[in-house]
């Protein structure tokens, strides 16, 4: 995706394309720019190119309000995605509960680092259910939409749930919010 030539004419004969490309660590050198606004400008260029009728664009929920350097990366390449002229779909899902699999693993160790009172909802979606919601706005033109699942859950409630999957007591330290706020960093 980062390397322009590697895309060469393998869109050619295509109708749609569903980006879900992007990083949620930086590594082995790649940054979020390199990734999730390069390699997908890359992919978005190489649409234009073959004449796809619709592009897809599976972003962050509240991207738009968010700061920071991934969500940064994402609102520009969303910008280059709605001046492009393609037909587009700008998906948000709230998160994953295969994003989520990090407070498994820290039940699984003993305790689970809570970020505030562990009092903030979510309603993550699974895989499954993103990819039928994604398949049903095919249908759709120029717009952006949130989704999430069903179920909402607090983050103290998501880490009850991960303990008693391990038949663990629950142990929790709670971290202050203004520990993450970027202004302090």
């Amino acid at each position: 995706m980062t390397q322009p030539e590697t895309l060469d004419h393998h869109l050619e004969g295509m109708d749609y394309v569903i980006s879900t490309v992007g990083i949620t660590r930086q590594k082995e050198g790649l940054s979020f720019r390199d990734v999730d606004y390069q390699g997908n400008l890359n992919l978005l260029r190489e649409a234009e190119k073959h004449q796809v009728k619709k592009f897809m664009y599976i972003h962050v929920f509240k991207g738009n309000e968010w700061d920071g350097p991934i969500t940064e990366a994402k609102e520009d390449f969303v910008r280059e995605l709605k001046a492009s002229g393609i037909e587009y779909l700008i998906i948000r899902p709230t998160g994953y509960f295969s994003d989520i699999t990090e407070i498994l693993h820290m039940a699984e160790k003993g305790r689970c680092y809570l970020v505030g009172r562990g009092d903030k909802r979510l309603n993550p979606i699974h895989g499954e259910d993103l990819a039928a919601f994604c398949v049903e706005g095919l249908a759709l033109k120029d717009q952006e939409l949130d989704v999430g699942g069903p179920d909402v859950f607090t983050h103290m409630e998501m880490a009850e749930i991960a303990f008693e999957a391990y038949d663990k007591k629950v142990s929790t330290i709670r971290l202050p919010a203004f520990l993450f706020n970027r202004s302090f960093l």
